[in-house]
């Protein structure tokens, strides 16, 4: 099982509860191939397909918003202190008794309440034909309206190999390219046009490469934690932060110190990373930079001296200050960029941030191209 859990104090009163899907076969029965046209499935009430560009900015806010969720692994892999596998021997779609899935269990009918996110890992078979994806995405929105669904629905499904088929429409690749994409393992590249979030363990080491507990787990250090929050969040994502409690759903205290501290760093400096939007300065190994109406937070992680310059902004800089403390700093706006200026004492460690105040308000997927330094 995963769970996915919000990160920030904005999100907290949600009820935002995560379910990834390894099998959806056991939720919906394979009944007739996509491609029959003698059963009409409603898909009026999924948003993918009907919902305008603004309806969707509507849809999408809170997860934009966010920026840092946990992720929680944990299952029988844990118990026996093994890494989460996909060797299941569970039954393909088309291999399910034509009576539909087994139901030897009374709770396998639940009533989770509100769900904010379906994130689908696996669905095992990639011939398109053999899903009713039409079925699912229906019978999901008919139950849960505001849902948000990952682009891992239909992820290793062909064509892969010549027996593999298309999606039977264009509503259906549509549906199972979801709400956002999932960079796994790796700090999604800048894209300020296409939701995304990525995925990240938080023990990578030799002795730990995996998404459920070790007991020979280690953790990354903290800095490199909130490096990599700043880098996902000025790249225009969010960072979905991996967690493997025990056999008795207890976080090793490596896990915890980690998890306190991000919240420190947060409550100084989350004015830089929630609700805020990607850029407007390209972001690179040097740092990035978010905004917020008016306010551009520059987050610096390598100072090539005094100086960092930056791209040139087609809006008026008044101000710039280092945060939190808001002492004021030196900078200068020409044609070619923004140089601005930061004396090591009033630097910060992991990241410096530094707000920039403009006469107007940044417009959403605005980007500066980086500019050099000397």
């Amino acid at each position: 099982m995963k769970i996915q859990l919000p990160m920030n104090a904005h999100s907290l009163e949600r009820r935002f509860f995560a379910i990834s899907i390894c099998a959806v076969a056991t939720a919906v029965p394979i009944v007739r191939a996509q491609t029959n046209k003698d059963q009409v499935v409603d898909l009026s009430q999924v948003p993918q397909i009907h919902e305008t560009t603004e309806q969707r900015d509507a849809r999408m806010q809170w997860f934009r918003d966010a920026k840092f969720g946990m992720f929680i692994h944990w299952g029988p892999c844990t118990v026996g202190d093994r890494e989460i596998g996909w060797g299941r021997l569970a039954n393909r779609p088309w291999d399910i008794n034509q009576r539909g899935p087994r139901t030897s269990d009374p709770d396998y009918h639940r009533n989770y309440g509100r769900i904010d996110v379906m994130w689908f890992d696996h669905v095992g078979g990639r011939d398109w034909g053999k899903w009713r994806f039409d079925q699912l995405f229906a019978m999901m929105y008919q139950f849960q309206p505001g849902l948000l669904v990952n682009n891992r629905a239909a992820r290793f499904c062909g064509p892969a190999s010549p027996e593999d088929r298309s999606p039977a429409t264009l509503e259906i690749r549509r549906m199972t390219d979801g709400d956002f994409d999932t960079p796994e393992q790796q700090i999604g590249a800048m894209n300020l046009k296409r939701d995304w979030e990525s995925c990240m363990i938080l023990s990578p080491t030799p002795q730990h490469d995996g998404w459920s507990y070790r007991s020979t787990g280690k953790t990354r250090p903290l800095d490199d934690c909130i490096r990599m929050l700043a880098s996902i969040a000025s790249g225009g994502g969010n960072l979905l932060l991996n967690f493997g409690p025990d056999e008795f759903g207890e976080f090793r205290p490596e896990e915890v110190a980690i998890a306190r501290g991000m919240g420190a760093w947060l409550k100084k400096y989350g004015i830089a990373i929630y609700g805020t939007r990607g850029g407007p300065f390209t972001n690179g190994k040097w740092g990035g930079s978010t905004h917020r109406g008016n306010r551009v937070y520059v987050q610096v992680f390598d100072w090539p001296g005094d100086t960092l310059r930056l791209g040139a902004l087609p809006q008026k800089l008044s101000k710039a200050r280092v945060l939190p403390a808001g002492a004021e700093v030196g900078f200068t706006q020409t044609a070619r960029g923004v140089d601005v200026t930061v004396p090591a004492a009033q630097r910060d460690n992991p990241v410096t941030i530094i707000e920039l105040t403009l006469d107007q308000p940044v417009p959403r997927g605005q980007q500066v191209g980086s500019v050099p330094n000397p």
